[in-house]
């Protein structure tokens, strides 16, 4: 029986919404052959006509992502949207430093810089424009004169005002305020200390003291006032959401290059906001559970915890007395992060299980959250009528599946988008295992509704999705017994509340019996991995527990050491004061990796065939990658394959797998190129010279919450990686091929550095939305990657420069020890990853500097083969994060699972072919050959299904008639003269190269016109020979081509000569003896004009040649 309930917030207006496939008409395919000469087709085709036509595309999907990632926060008595028009402007004032300098997409807190800054080129000045309003030009002049002077721009980490700047409250001479009376206050917090006296903020999360003044300033002094929030990152702003003075509060995100370009359409009603938050914004951060034991080093001009700095949150290890550079944190919070904290104590509380000291569950949820997960309003509203696919109340298997069909209707005067949430809530037993009180399970979101029209859109969760993980008793997942809400909701406190009423939305079933879901997709058993990082957890730290959250509740660190004052430790001493731990030899050596370590995961008779050397090769190999193009990744083709290589060759592939990974021409196996980061084509690695556009931060794409559009930006990536770098003029052509994002790390702490490279708090969002575009980009050949898997957590903090500095002479046993329960890392920190690879055909991922428990895990076979390949069914590739530090071990990598190193400058251990070579033989040696056999085999897989076996485009052929003479000087080769009724021969001119890293083609073929007559030109050898009959000047075009790559030509002018009357008597010379000819009078060359000219002549021979570069013997 269907359920009908109104909606309890608001969705969107006439929205504006941009069909990418259509944007450009016409289509070309980027690329005209693949890798096996056989076919004629590539196996990926562009929808356009070039690189500029496929950037313009991602441009229009960027503007369609960032209007439906803008977020209405605020919407006081309608005050948007706000009526404009082409012939009545709506005047506007823009206040705050960001306006003239947004972030539009950075990372906060200093923290990566490989996939770069986003740009501005629509910034919140031109999206109001477009949006027919006119903006105050004495203010907006007087904030760029402060940006030129403090030489700030979109694309600084975040720009900020000094001490002494703040000329919109302090020293403002407007007076053109009542006529430009709309205020726009655009706020973000910063990463320093902005203004504000010692002890007054805390952390950078916090708006400084100057952008309430802001907000002051403009409630004074304006009728209406939005405020504009720049930040996907949450901040503290309690203040301003319940100030009734401020009108409405909009969310813009971070949207990239020109996703403020939608700004005026959502301001003036063309399109109404439909994005929802992916994180819980919360009112003081300090009170999050996973505040005390995060690392606030990031926050280095931040005050700390307790004003001075002094609280870092980790502890480091002391070995033998000493400092070692290994911190170590616990995950105490467990499972209770972000919104799975916040209802599950709001149900707590509702329930008398948590004393507070607010009166109600009510005050104490308003005195803490600020935004729950999934908000956001619109202007207009919508009813729900629900039919679920299974009836209520009944009895649920392991395979049941949990389908709702919500029929949404728009109920309001404007059209809009809603987007339909289901949560799930499972039986809780205090003292068992750990559940949340709410869990996502699905989402949809309907197209643009007129008003009065309706949409059916369908969410659904299996029965064994609401499995937790047991890590004590069943070591499985487990249904257990009892009764399963589930909720569709607008957001998580919407359903942590209709759960406690049992309203409309909530549907009951029930497991009559404890079930365990112990069967992975592969068949294999789901069981316990990571004992020592569940028990190590457990002897250090305390776990937050649902059964006695005020008991459990984490604490900071104390401070038991204070690190001398000494300059090897300058990097730290402003936090000198910190909290360490002994560790004993077994822990220690646990550090670090051994060869052979992990020998007993394998067999014994383990069978290992490889190359011993090159000699008598082929060209080809009878089986080449082209072969293999679709196979499963069990293929033993695959194996025959690398098999065929030396451990010398095994080793080179592996270590040297930075940015690409290498072609083999013996195998056919083509070079394949890999780009950073998670806004685009446009970290390390693309083409800076004509680079592709930003994309928003990734949580503004997962707060669309539109799966479609996800799936669209994944296959706009693989159509833009297609184009690669063919608009450079020189150097080597590639596509784009394997993508160094998305960044799929949880959000466990706002302060993460690299927190806007990440999508959301929440594993099921995160998955979902990166499982969609993973299969976008698979479309068009492109390989997403995963990453930083797993437990990257801080950003650019313990997990990576406290493992030392950028040297080969740190300590391998360097960087952060992550410890949890196996519950925790399965359903928060891995479940994102899993649906990648389960529903998202993800085949690349990347390890982190994490480790976890002692183990990098990047090198853990628990984690790399047990539940990636066993449990998960990953067949693909996995890359390191960039090699800095030494934790980053190659013989490791290769024997948990398998996989190549991203190489870096220095740090790190490689793998050694000449140490490998000299191993005893034996398992040891047998397992290492096995492991590195299986991490080549890995990469072969991937790209035989890439777009590396197409021909990249603006793949060429290049004629280069030059070389270089003795003075180490560029000249044209040119041809000499020929003589009517001598016999010539010039010097091979198959001049030509390619302008890849692979030979795509059956190889050059040449080609000549306007040759003399009685003479011809060789193809095979690239010489033209004869005796010429006619005298003139000839101008000679070679022509060389080459299958799927544009051609080349080039002209050599030749000189036919008169015969020489009769009575002249040949004068013949003497060639010079050195190759290449004497250039002396009287020898076979000369200069002429910056040109060599050669020639041998002898009776009736003459021929043209040029100089290679040699010295001659003096």
């Amino acid at each position: 029986m269907a359920k009908t309930f109104t909606a309890k917030k608001t969705s969107r207006i006439a929205a504006i919404t941009l069909s990418v496939a259509m944007l450009l008409s016409g289509a070309v395919f980027a690329q005209t052959s693949f890798a096996s000469a056989d076919e004629a087709e590539p196996l990926y085709k562009s929808d356009y006509n070039s690189k500029a036509e496929a950037r313009e595309a991602g441009l229009a999907l960027n503007e369609q992502i960032s209007e439906e990632g803008m977020i209405l926060l605020k919407n006081e008595n309608n005050t948007l949207p706000l009526a404009t028009s082409a012939t009545n402007k709506t005047k506007i004032t823009v206040l705050g430093y960001a306006g003239v300098a947004p972030n539009a997409g950075a990372s906060l807190h200093g923290g990566d810089t490989s996939a770069g800054a986003a740009v501005a080129y629509e910034d919140i000045y031109s999206g109001l424009e477009g949006g027919n309003y006119e903006l105050n030009p004495t203010v907006k002049a007087q904030y760029e004169d402060w940006a030129d002077m403090e030489n700030v721009s979109s694309d600084s980490a975040i720009a900020n005002l000094t001490d002494g700047n703040d000329f919109a409250t302090k020293s403002a001479t407007w007076t053109n305020l009542d006529e430009y009376n709309t205020a726009m206050v655009v706020i973000s917090a910063g990463s320093n200390p902005i203004g504000s006296e010692e002890g007054q903020r805390v952390h950078t999360l916090q708006l400084d003291d100057e952008q309430y003044e802001l907000v002051e300033y403009a409630k004074d002094n304006f009728d209406t006032v939005i405020v504009l929030v720049n930040s996907c990152t949450p901040i503290e702003m309690s203040a301003i959401q319940n100030d009734s003075e401020v009108d409405a509060i909009l969310n813009v995100g971070e949207p990239g290059d020109n996703g403020f370009a939608a700004l005026g359409r959502i301001l003036n009603g063309q399109a109404s906001p439909s994005g929802r938050m992916t994180d819980t914004w919360a009112v003081d951060l300090t009170k999050n559970p996973s505040y005390v034991n995060f690392n606030v080093l990031t926050e280095s001009d931040a005050w700390g915890t307790d004003g001075a700095g002094t609280n870092f949150g980790y502890t480091r290890y002391i070995y033998n007395d000493e400092l070692i550079d290994t911190w170590s944190v616990g995950y105490e919070e467990g499972i209770y992060v972000g919104y799975r904290w916040y209802e599950t104590a709001y149900t707590e509380i509702s329930g008398g299980n948590y004393d507070v000291e607010e009166a109600s569950a009510d005050d104490w949820y308003d005195a803490n959250v600020i935004y729950p997960f999934g908000y956001g309003m619109s202007y207009t509203t919508f009813d729900w009528e629900i039919w679920p696919v299974l009836d209520e109340n009944s009895n649920l298997t392991a395979n049941s599946a949990l389908t709702f069909d919500v029929r949404v209707t728009n109920t309001g005067d404007v059209a809009g988008k809603e987007v339909v949430q289901l949560y799930y809530s499972a039986p809780y037993t205090k003292g068992g295992v750990e559940k949340a009180a709410v869990n996502l399970g699905d989402f949809a979101k309907t197209e643009i509704l007129a008003p009065g029209e309706s949409q059916v859109v369908r969410v659904s969760i299996d029965a064994s999705d609401m499995a937790s993980y047991d890590y004590a008793t069943a070591q499985t997942y487990v249904l257990e017994d009892g009764a399963y809400d589930l909720i569709l909701a607008t957001d998580s406190h919407d359903a942590a509340v209709d759960a406690l009423a049992d309203a409309a939305s909530v549907y009951t079933y029930n497991v009559a019996s404890d079930i365990e879901c112990s069967t992975a997709v592969t068949g294999n058993e789901i069981t316990n991995q990571l004992d020592d990082v569940t028990e190590g957890f457990e002897d250090q730290y305390i776990g937050l527990s649902r059964a006695d959250f005020a008991g459990t509740m984490p604490q900071a660190r104390e401070i038991n050491y204070t690190i001398p004052d000494d300059p090897s430790t300058s990097d730290v001493n402003e936090y000198s004061q910190i909290h360490t731990a002994e560790i004993d030899a077994e822990q220690y050596d646990a550090l670090s990796f051994e060869t052979g370590d992990y020998d007993s995961y394998y067999d014994d008779d383990l069978d290992v065939t490889y190359a011993t050397s090159t000699a008598g090769r082929a060209d080809k190999y009878s089986i080449v990658l082209a072969d293999l193009i679709g196979a499963d990744a069990d293929d033993p083709r695959f194996q025959e394959m690398v098999e065929q290589l030396t451990i010398d060759e095994l080793v080179e592939y592996i270590n040297g797998a930075g940015f690409h990974s290498l072609a083999i021409d013996y195998l056919g196996v083509p070079y394949a190129h890999n780009t950073d980061g998670p806004k685009g084509w446009t970290g390390s690695g693309s083409d800076s010279n004509d680079p592709f556009n930003y994309y928003t931060s990734e949580p503004m794409i997962a707060a669309t919450y539109n799966k479609d559009l996800y799936y669209q930006m994944g296959l706009m990536i693989g159509e833009q990686g297609l184009w690669g770098n063919s608009t450079q003029e020189s150097g080597m052509a590639y596509s784009y091929t394997g993508w160094y994002a998305p960044g799929m790390n949880i959000h466990r702490s706002p302060f993460d550095s690299r927190f806007n490279e990440y999508y959301s708090e929440d594993p099921v969002l995160t998955g979902i939305t990166a499982a969609n575009v993973s299969l976008g980009a698979n479309e068009k050949g492109c390989y997403i990657t995963m990453k930083h898997f797993a437990f990257h957590s801080d950003g650019g903090g313990a997990a990576t420069y406290r493992a030392g500095t950028i040297s080969a002479d740190s300590n391998p046993e360097a960087g952060l020890t992550a410890w949890m329960t196996e519950q925790t890392a399965r359903e928060i920190y891995l479940k994102g990853f899993q649906i990648c690879t389960e529903e998202g055909e993800s085949r690349y991922l990347m390890g982190s500097f994490t480790r976890i428990g002692n183990t990098w895990c990047g090198g853990s076979y628990s984690i790399m083969q047990s539940i990636v390949r066993d449990e998960w069914g990953f067949e693909g590739s996995n890359v390191t994060d960039i090699v800095l530090y030494n934790m980053v071990n190659a013989y490791q990598l290769v024997t948990s699972g398998g996989g190549v190193m991203l190489t870096g400058f220095m740090g790190g251990t490689y793998l050694d072919a000449d140490t490998i070579k000299e191993m005893p033989e034996g398992k040891t040696k047998d397992v290492l050959i096995y492991g590195m056999q299986q991490s080549v085999k890995q990469v072969f897989y991937i790209v035989a299904n890439s777009n590396a076996m197409n021909v990249p485009a603006g793949a060429k052929v290049v004629y280069n008639a030059t070389t270089t003479n003795e003075d180490d000087e560029t000249v044209e080769i040119t041809l000499s003269n020929a003589k009517v009724g001598e016999a010539y021969t010039s010097v091979a001119l198959n001049l030509a190269t390619l302008n890849t890293y692979y030979d795509y083609s059956d190889g050059i073929t040449y080609s000549a016109v306007n040759l003399p007559q009685g003479m011809t030109f060789n193809a095979s050898t690239g010489i033209i020979s004869g005796t010429p009959t006619a005298a003139g000047t000839y101008e000679v075009i070679i022509t060389a081509e080459a299958e799927g790559y544009q051609s080349a030509s080039h002209t050599f002018t030749l000189v036919v000569e008169a015969a020489d009357e009769p009575d002249q008597p040949d004068q013949p010379t003497t060639p010079g003896g050195d190759e290449g000819g004497d250039t002396s009078e009287g020898g076979c060359g000369s200069v002429i004009g910056g040109a060599i000219s050669l020639a041998v002549a002898v009776p009736a021979i003459a021929a043209a040649m040029y100089v290679f570069r040699k010295k001659r013997s003096e």
